[in-house]
């Protein structure tokens, strides 16, 4: 829901903006790809990723391969 409340404001003031003035197709391209950009920056986490890392776990399947783990060595 925050994603989306955040992207319906932004892309309601570019639109005001793009009506209020006529606007050259590659300059409106631009301005969009800024704004979601933008937003994707802000609200998209980002993992640190290295060569031994493993980007698809997070905490909660973490836990639950421990859980497994353990469960399969009792």
């Amino acid at each position: 829901m925050i994603f989306k409340a955040i992207m319906l404001g932004a892309l309601q003031d570019l639109i005001s903006e793009w009506d209020s003035a006529e606007m050259d197709p590659q300059k409106v391209a631009q301005q969009l790809a800024g704004v979601l950009t933008t937003i994707s920056d802000r609200l998209v986490p980002v993992k640190n990723v290295c060569k031994h890392s493993k980007p698809w776990i997070d905490k909660e399947l973490s836990h639950q391969l421990k859980q497994q783990r353990t469960a399969k060595y009792m």
